[in-house]
């Protein structure tokens, strides 16, 4: 995987931004109702997922990060079909 460096800092970066982007997306539309943001917070949150199934593949625990991977590409298919 081109995402995996060998000190994995890069993951963990993108993993940290992804997180904030999360929370901060989340509690927007927590206090205003009339966006309608729930595809984009899927998303991102898909792609954290993402991220962290990548960090424990890489850290040899292969059902978790499989498990991950998968919640990952549901979260993905359930934004696609709120967006469209």
């Amino acid at each position: 995987m081109m995402i995996l460096h060998r000190e994995g800092w890069i993951l963990k970066i993108i993993k940290v931004l992804l997180a904030i982007s999360v929370i901060a997306l989340a509690l927007v539309s927590q206090f205003n109702e009339s966006m309608n943001v729930s595809w984009i917070l899927l998303f991102l949150l898909g792609a954290l997922l993402l991220a962290m199934g990548a960090e424990q593949l890489q850290k040899q625990q292969r059902s978790i990060g499989y498990i991950l991977i998968l919640t990952a590409f549901f979260n993905f298919a359930v934004s696609l079909k709120i967006a469209l």
